[in-house]
C-alpha cells in the first residue's frame, strides 16, 4: 500500500460506494413532489435493493438520465462498480453524481 492520499472518488467508494449513492438518489427523489410517487419500495434491504435500483433507474430515465447503478453482490454493495450516469438530452454526455442530484432537485415533471 502506498502513502498517497485517497482522491474523493476512492474515498466515496470506501465510505459507502454505490449503495450510499443510491440512498442519496432516493432521498432526493422523496423530497421532490414530482418524482416521489415513482418509488414503489421504501425499504433499503439487500434483496429489495434490486427492485429499488430498477425504480430509481426508471425515474432517472424520465428525467433524461441514463443510469447504470451498481449495487454489488445481491444488493449488498460488495464488489460494486461506480455508478455511471449519462445525459440523454445532451448526447449521452457523462454526468457526475452531484449533477444527477441537482437534476432531481430541480425536476418539475
Amino acid at each position: 500500500m502506498t502513502n498517497e492520499l485517497l482522491n474523493m472518488e476512492e474515498l466515496d467508494l470506501v465510505a459507502g460506494g454505490t449503495i450510499a449513492e443510491m440512498t442519496e438518489l432516493i432521498d432526493a427523489m422523496e423530497k421532490n413532489p414530482y418524482v416521489k410517487t415513482v418509488l414503489k419500495f421504501g425499504s433499503h434491504v439487500p434483496v429489495a435493493n434490486e427492485f429499488l435500483k430498477q425504480d430509481v433507474a426508471g425515474a432517472l430515465f424520465k428525467m433524461g438520465i441514463d443510469a447504470d447503478i451498481s449495487i454489488g453482490f445481491c444488493g449488498t454493495g460488495l464488489m460494486s462498480d461506480p455508478n455511471k450516469y449519462r445525459d440523454v438530452n445532451n448526447g449521452y454526455k457523462t454526468m457526475t453524481h452531484a449533477q444527477v442530484l441537482e437534476r432531481i432537485k430541480s425536476f418539475v415533471g
